[in-house]
């Protein structure tokens, strides 16, 4: 009888096991850069090593390894919404897609639509990062825009001052826009940054989805390194429902990371660019400013 309880839940762990790592994510887009500087290769697996451990517990962390211009930050980002397991499995999948998509950058970011990871030869910590940032929307337009529009803006806006005045810097909505059509939205800042750069991080995505693309479109999402801005009016995207039960219980963890040094000599370092199939990104150099 031992024997058959053992295997049955072996059985089940093994497909518990094939169910979590054969998950397909919805991977949107990268950006990858050389700013001339160096890192090298043992701190960038050893910070992506980290993060990875840290997603099967928490849906944000930073971390640095390395010693004075050696230095590697990295920082990944779960969306709210998704469990520690997809958390886990998709920050796993975004290390190998950053290293496959990204060699030999000091810099880059991979967007998924269920996490975010990043890493630099700078600090990227606490910035409130704008860009770079890209865009993925519809080529399908909204016919009666004119009604549409504010209706939008309002919606925007509301969930953008939420997601801005507390953590975990998430904020959902379902808007009704006619008697059968909704609008679905949610706003999202990494945890680490302030009020006030939340605040201007997810202003910019909705100037970005207004000025710079697809105003009418019948979904957008912007992706910026410090946050996302997101609305769909084809159905709900978030798992379950638009509006956690309760913010306060999220697991998610703002801990400034830890340092590790090392004695590691540099990598050569070259430029690399690669850029989406379904997606626009746009620059504004190196962000320093705004970092």
């Amino acid at each position: 009888m031992g024997k058959i309880v053992f295997v049955l839940v072996s059985l089940f762990v093994c497909q518990f096991s094939f169910t979590i790592h054969a998950q397909q994510f919805t991977y949107l887009n990268q950006t990858c850069r050389s700013n001339y500087g160096e890192y090298h290769e043992d701190n960038l697996n050893l910070v992506f090593d980290t993060l990875i451990s840290k997603a099967s517990s928490t849906k944000f962390y930073n971390v640095t390894f390395g010693e004075n211009k050696y230095d590697v930050y990295g920082i990944f980002q779960c969306r709210y919404d998704v469990s520690l397991d997809v958390c886990s499995a998709c920050v796993k999948d975004a290390s190998l897609k950053i290293k496959e998509v990204c060699p030999l950058s000091t810099s880059a970011i991979v967007w998924y639509d269920e996490c975010m990871l990043r890493y630099s030869n700078k600090n990227i910590f606490s910035r409130g990062s704008q860009s770079p940032e890209a865009v993925h929307s519809s080529n399908t337009t909204i016919t009666n825009y004119a009604e549409f529009a504010p209706i939008l803006e309002d919606a925007m806006k509301t969930i953008i001052l939420k997601a801005a005045a507390e953590l975990p810097h998430f904020a959902s909505n379902t808007t009704k826009f006619t008697s059968s059509q909704y609008i679905y939205s949610f706003a999202q800042c990494t945890p680490d940054i302030s009020v006030t750069k939340c605040k201007h991080c997810l202003e910019g995505a909705l100037s970005t989805s207004h000025n710079r693309c697809c105003k009418a479109s019948i979904y957008v999402t912007v992706l910026k390194p410090s946050c996302v801005l997101r609305y769909d009016t084809t159905g709900p995207f978030l798992n379950g429902h638009q509006s956690p039960d309760d913010p306060s219980s999220a697991n998610l963890a703002t801990s400034a990371g830890q340092r590790k040094k090392t004695s590691l000599q540099p990598a050569t370092i070259g430029a690399i660019v690669a850029y989406g199939n379904s997606m626009d990104i746009f620059s504004n150099g190196d962000d320093n400013s705004k970092q």
